[in-house]
């Protein structure tokens, strides 16, 4: 995909910028300084953010609060997930409870309590017909979504499930361990399973390439490993690079497969591009980051932070602009 780099770099001009903006910068209003997670609709226009046990929806654009749904959890919410759709909004508390919810209606349609630990992450498939979990216990559990019911259950064996993702065309699952090993399965064949043992160390984040032919993964040894993904499922290691002394806790691919952003946890943020890396900080830990693409070419990410909220951060004309504050 070919793509002017002036306008690659008007969009991402914003990081040179960016320590000088930061104090007092703008937020998104939550009530807990604690946000373990959030989750961008399909076309990108609403972010939902995990707010203690409530989740609130608010347009990326205006900014303003859309929508709040407090009923469902007793307990902290850890993740969430959007179906492809729209139509489903997935939650996970930490007292084990998974509740799909009608995004339209609002109503709760299905509760499961099938991890022994914590669910740390969820996932749709790019169909909509299944949802992932995975969870301390060193469970990844599939579910079905057109009959509601758990269709198998993957031991890890890595110290606990940090992150679940399926590849842009549905025919992988990826469960990143704790331990440093990652777990594929074959969605063409679920009973076929891949070990992917080469990382080492606690795996925070992982994230497929927009093509489906990139797989990396990030975590406390502040390596990005990332894998190239062949057909008939030859997953060979491509690089293992030493990008910090720190965790990195999360990476994110645009849908321009040459572009992606990661986070560390003494805040910086780091984009990366085939002509270039941009690095910031912020004055606090970014627990997770979102890469948002527009029509235009232009950029902006979604950070969730542990102590400033969650922040979207827009570029493209060279200055930074925060939203919001005080919703």
């Amino acid at each position: 995909m070919s793509m002017n780099i002036k306008k690659i770099t008007a969009a991402i001009g914003f990081f040179i910028l960016y320590m000088a903006a930061t104090a007092g910068s703008p937020q998104f209003s939550t009530r807990s300084l604690m946000i373990y997670d959030i989750a961008v609709s399909p076309k990108g226009e609403v972010v939902f953010i995990a707010d203690e046990n409530t989740i609130k929806a608010y347009s990326i654009q205006t900014p303003a609060l859309i929508r709040e749904f407090s009923d469902g959890h007793q307990e902290a919410i850890l993740s969430l997930a959007i179906s492809p759709d729209s139509s489903l909004l997935a939650s996970a508390d930490r007292n084990c409870e998974l509740i799909i919810r009608e995004l339209g209606s609002g109503q709760i349609v299905k509760r499961f309590s099938e991890h022994e630990g914590r669910t740390t992450s969820l996932s749709f498939s790019p169909c909509g017909r299944y949802l992932a979990s995975g969870g301390t216990d060193d469970l990844l559990i599939l579910y079905s979504m057109e009959n509601m019911e758990v269709l198998a259950k993957y031991r890890q064996q890595t110290k606990g499930v940090t992150r679940v993702k399926f590849s842009p065309d549905g025919s992988w699952l990826a469960g990143a361990g704790a331990g440093g090993r990652l777990l594929l399965i074959d969605m063409r064949h679920p009973d076929r399973q891949h070990h992917l043992e080469e990382a080492r160390g606690f795996i925070r984040d992982l994230d497929f390439s927009h093509c489906g032919g990139w797989l990396s993964a990030v975590g406390n040894k502040g390596r990005i490993y990332t894998w190239r993904i062949r057909s008939g499922g030859d997953f060979s290691l491509y690089s293992s690079k030493r990008e910090s002394h720190l965790w990195i806790t999360s990476i994110h691919y645009s849908e321009v497969d040459a572009i992606y952003a990661w986070s560390q946890f003494d805040g910086q943020v780091v984009f990366r591009a085939r002509f270039g890396r941009y690095a910031a900080r912020l004055k606090t830990p970014v627990h997770k980051l979102i890469l948002l693409q527009s029509e235009d070419s232009s950029f902006s990410l979604l950070l969730a932070t542990r102590n400033m909220g969650v922040i979207k951060i827009t570029g493209g004309d060279m200055r930074i602009k925060f939203v919001n504050d005080g919703l």
